[in-house]
C-alpha cells in the first residue's frame, strides 16, 4: 500500500493533527504494509505491529519509536509545513492563528507543549518631588496638646525643581493644620489633640483657584488648593517623659 514506512508515518501523523484541529473524534483506519499495521480496535483499544495500546497516545508513542531518526527528521518538517499552512488559513478567516486549536493539536501528537508564561504587570508607582523624614509626635505635659516636628527631604530632583515645597500639612483626628517649612524645610506645631494617637504628615504648595482670569473668593475670603508633593507619613504619638 505504500512505498515507504515514512509515508505511512506521515499519513497516520497527518489523520491526528487534524482531527485535533477541527475539534473531532480520532479514528484511526487500518494501514497495511510489509512494515507494520495500525489499527482502530473495536473494543476502543489500538494495535500496530500486532500489540495492542489502550491509549492512541501509547500507540502514537511506538510508532514515534519505531521510526528512524531520517524519518523522524521527514515527519518534522512535513508537521511544520502543515502548522505553517494552517495558520496562515486560520489568519485569513479569522484575522489571527487560533492558538488554542494549534496547542490542541500538538497534544495530540503527543508534544510538549509550554503552559503559557504568566505576566506579572506591576503596578506604576506615582513618583513624588518630596518625602517627609523624622518626623515626631510627642504628648505635653498637660495631655491636651501634641508637639509635631519634622523634615522633608527632596526625593525627586527633576519633579522638585519643578515646584517647591513650602508647607507641611499636619493631619490628627481633629482634621488639618499647615506648618510653614524654614529654609532647612523643618517644621514644628503644637496641636490642641488630647485623644490623638496617631500622627500623618505630607508636604506641599498652595495656588489661588481662578476661574476665567480671576480669584475665586467665598465669603470675601481667597479659596486657596493644597497641592500634595509627597506620600504621607505616619507616627504613634509618644507619652509624655
Amino acid at each position: 500500500m505504500f512505498k515507504n514506512k515514512s509515508m505511512k508515518h506521515k499519513l497516520i501523523m497527518s489523520v491526528m493533527v487534524a482531527s485535533a484541529t477541527l475539534g473531532l473524534a480520532l479514528v484511526v483506519p487500518t494501514f497495511t504494509g510489509s512494515n507494520g499495521d495500525v489499527t482502530a480496535a473495536a473494543s476502543g483499544g489500538y494495535k500496530y505491529n500486532g500489540k495492542t495500546y489502550k491509549t492512541e497516545k501509547e500507540m502514537f508513542a511506538a510508532v514515534n519509536n519505531s521510526m528512524s531518526p531520517k524519518e523522524k527528521k521527514e515527519i518534522a518538517a512535513n508537521k511544520k509545513q502543515e502548522q505553517a499552512a494552517q495558520a496562515r488559513a486560520e489568519k485569513a478567516v479569522y484575522g489571527s492563528v487560533n492558538k488554542s486549536a494549534t496547542t490542541a493539536a500538538k497534544k495530540a501528537a503527543g508534544e510538549k507543549v509550554k503552559p503559557a508564561k504568566k505576566v506579572n504587570k506591576k503596578k506604576s508607582v506615582k513618583k513624588y518631588a518630596y518625602k517627609v523624614s523624622k518626623l515626631t509626635s510627642k504628648k505635653t505635659k498637660s495631655n491636651k496638646y501634641v508637639k509635631v516636628s519634622g523634615t522633608i527631604k527632596v526625593s525627586t530632583k527633576s519633579l522638585a525643581a519643578k515646584h517647591h515645597a513650602k508647607w507641611a500639612r499636619i493631619t490628627t483626628y481633629k482634621g488639618y493644620k499647615y506648618v510653614r517649612l524654614n529654609k532647612h524645610n523643618n517644621f514644628k506645631a503644637t496641636i490642641k489633640a488630647p485623644k490623638a494617637k496617631h500622627t500623618w504628615a505630607k508636604a506641599g504648595y498652595y495656588t489661588k483657584n481662578m476661574k476665567h482670569g480671576k480669584v475665586i473668593k467665598k465669603h470675601g475670603k481667597i479659596v486657596y488648593t493644597f497641592h500634595l508633593l509627597s506620600t504621607s507619613k505616619k507616627v504613634a504619638v509618644k507619652a509624655y517623659k
